[in-house]
């Protein structure tokens, strides 16, 4: 007969939790309690914390909320039912729970609160300009979402340079899209470590967007880019190549095949000269041009090309 056995007293749950993460949740367990929830998110750039809490208190729950070192007064809920939302530029809030604990008395979230390094969509219409994950010398932040949109529609194609490049490799990652971030105008992935690098698209419209989970950061992004008339492609790979550059007067120039035009463009996408030298090396006197940022683009028997340089 179950009336005639003694069950024992409930244990009361004691102990003490720190809580590291950038973001959490927690609630009371369901016997008498006297728990301690320390809410200490290690994070880099750390502002302040908010705390959500929804409670249902009895006369024998006490709940209280004690901000640390950030002169805001201590919360001591009893008795009540409701919720608050509490937002402290403190690095610490300890939540202390002493009750019965028979059913659900309260349920509480936190997310630390961080500076915002990147704006959530930024418009580049000018014809060059530079853009970056926002994070200066700090590594950027967890849970990161950014847009930027590059339109240049009087230039065929659009330069990516990349100076800097560091993601948490295959979590963090950067996205080129052409016009509208879908997956069917998706054109490159980007991810982990790149060297200086100068990626072109034979696109008018780009949109990048930038997308960080909740693990390790890295050290962000740095991009320069221009609109052009051509597409600058890794020198390394090329049958030919331009020096000095940059170029005080003469720029020699050299192909694996004989050159059969060759046409030289200045910033505006304005044709300068264009010569037939049917040579695979000859110098190109430059003296009386001003200085600035000029393209050539050769035209063998096989194939077509392009490069930048500038004049000093």
């Amino acid at each position: 007969d179950t009336n005639l056995y003694e069950y024992p007293a409930p244990q009361t749950a004691v102990g003490d939790t720190t809580l590291t993460s950038h973001s959490g949740s927690f609630l009371n367990a369901n016997t008498p309690s006297d728990y301690v929830w320390r809410i200490q998110p290690d994070v880099p750039n750390l502002e302040g914390i908010q705390l959500s809490v929804r409670y249902n208190l009895s006369a024998n729950d006490t709940l209280y909320i004690n901000p640390d070192n950030c002169w805001q007064p201590i919360i001591i809920l009893n008795d009540t039912t409701g919720s608050l939302t509490v937002n402290w530029d403190c690095a610490e809030i300890m939540v202390h729970y002493q009750g019965n604990g028979d059913g659900q008395r309260f349920f509480a979230s936190y997310t630390a609160q961080q500076p915002q390094f990147c704006v959530s969509y930024l418009n580049q219409g000018a014809l060059s300009g530079t853009f970056d994950d926002g994070s200066g010398n700090e590594d950027y932040l967890p849970f990161t979402a950014c847009q930027y949109k590059i339109t240049i529609l009087n230039r065929p194609f659009i330069n990516l340079h990349f100076t800097k490049f560091d993601l948490e490799e295959n979590h963090d990652f950067l996205y080129v899209f052409y016009q509208t971030p879908s997956e069917g105008n998706l054109l490159a992935t980007y991810t982990g470590t790149m060297p200086d690098t100068i990626i072109s698209f034979d696109k008018r419209r780009l949109v990048l967007v930038f997308e960080s989970d909740g693990q390790n950061q890295g050290d962000g992004f740095e991009i320069e880019y221009e609109g052009s008339i051509t597409s600058v492609q890794d020198f390394e790979n090329q049958p030919f190549s331009i020096f000095p550059n940059p170029v005080l007067e003469v720029l020699n120039v050299e192909s694996d095949q004989p050159i059969e035009e060759l046409s030289l463009f200045n910033a505006m996408g304005q044709r300068i000269l264009t010569l037939h030298p049917c040579l695979t090396s000859f110098h190109l006197n430059l003296d009386g041009l001003p200085s600035g940022v000029y393209f050539l683009k050769f035209r063998t028997i096989e194939s077509s090309y392009s490069c930048k340089f500038l004049k000093q």
